[in-house]
């Protein structure tokens, strides 16, 4: 009986280990997934500056007749 009694709590230990580790992992790939849409943003918002600077530049250089 105390055998069984053991068995159990050893995979009651391993269940509830499991289950904090799941979360874990999950909080963790939360984590990343934020990171990399906000280095995702960033990198659309620095494209869409440059591309924007550039044209702008582009057009100064034209209105001076400095081609």
């Amino acid at each position: 009986m105390d055998e069984t009694n053991s068995e159990i709590e050893r995979e009651s230990l391993h269940s509830a280990s499991d289950r904090t580790l799941y979360s874990l992992v999950d909080e963790s790939d939360r984590k990343i997934e934020g990171n990399l849409l906000r280095l995702k943003g960033r990198y659309i918002l620095k494209t869409i500056a440059e591309s924007h600077f550039t044209k702008i530049l582009h057009n100064i250089i034209e209105s001076k007749g400095w081609k």
